[in-house]
């Protein structure tokens, strides 16, 4: 309470063609994300024609700003 989301940071590698996905858009391991929100959501995508995309997250970084 009183804080705001500024940046989100996700490690991960990838499993049978898998990609991490925010917004409809790719996003590649450990790219920091913009945010300015109290909350944020990711998914799993696949970058190829296989259907079971996979990703493993080894790291979550959050930054927050007081508000």
């Amino acid at each position: 309470d009183g804080y705001t989301i500024k940046t989100v940071k996700i490690t991960y590698s990838i499993s049978n063609t898998g990609i991490l996905t925010h917004n409809g858009s790719n996003i590649t391991s450990g790219t920091e994300v913009t945010v300015n929100a109290a909350s944020i959501s990711f998914g799993v995508g696949n970058t190829g024609t296989v259907t079971n995309g996979q990703v493993r997250v080894t790291a979550i970084e959050v930054v927050y700003q007081a508000n």
